[in-house]
């Protein structure tokens, strides 16, 4: 596996990670509210926005530096004449 296609696995490591914290509160703690559990969602919504966005650029740019792909194929993937 290309080290690049381990950032794909980030989205459900992370997300997993949250909600462990969040039933450990829960559990353990006993601290947890019903705000607390709005924040862990929007900080996931918040993630995986920015996430996507970073695959967006990430990919552009693998686009733009590739000598396999051929120039008509990057106008065309780019878009511009």
């Amino acid at each position: 596996m290309k080290k690049g296609c381990r950032l794909f696995y980030f989205p459900f490591i992370g997300s997993v990670i949250l909600e462990l914290g969040v039933s450990f509160f829960d559990i353990i703690l006993n601290i947890y509210n019903p705000d607390f559990d709005a924040i862990t969602y929007d900080i996931e919504d918040h993630i995986s926005f920015l996430y996507n966005v970073l695959l967006i650029f990430w990919g552009r740019y693998l686009v733009k530096k590739s000598n396999t792909i051929s120039i008509e194929k990057k106008r065309w993937l780019f878009r511009t004449s």
